[in-house]
């Protein structure tokens, strides 16, 4: 009767150290996965916003000189967001840090904009876009 007890005790013994054993294996797999998921979505994040400056650029040299347009950007971290202006339109480029490097993302306008460098704080940020009645060139301001 005593050899039943020993038995199943070692069976869960066994089954014990074999869970341990994945567990052992599939955390750092996922904590691994996970840090890459956060790492994407920053980077869809970060292309959304800009995509958003992008467009206000475009909407304001659609609607001609003297026009105006807000638009609230929310950053998951602080970045520094690069303008530059192009023969053929510009270049709105921001450099974003992740787990493992990092990463430029650009996203292209069809108009020209004042060259410069905005630092954007984590959170919301409002920024205006102008088109000037006397410039050839957009100016994006933070505000």
């Amino acid at each position: 009767m005593d050899d039943f007890g020993q038995l199943s005790l070692e069976y869960v013994m066994v089954i014990m150290i074999s869970i341990l054993l994945i567990l052992i294996v599939s955390f750092p797999l996922a904590n691994l996965s996970i840090d890459i998921s956060n790492d994407v979505v920053d980077v869809f994040s970060y292309k959304n916003e800009l995509s958003k400056i992008s467009d206000g650029i475009d909407y304001c040299h659609a609607s001609g000189r003297g026009s105006k347009r807000a638009i609230f950007l929310d950053f998951n971290h602080d970045c520094d967001i690069n303008l530059i202006s192009k023969d053929n339109g510009s270049l709105i480029n921001c450099v974003i840090h992740l787990k493992n490097g990092s990463k430029d993302v650009n996203i292209y306008s069809k108009a020209p904009v004042v060259s410069k460098k905005i630092f954007f704080s984590k959170g919301f940020n409002k920024v205006s876009i102008e088109w000037d009645l006397d410039t050839n060139s957009i100016n994006v301001i933070k505000i």
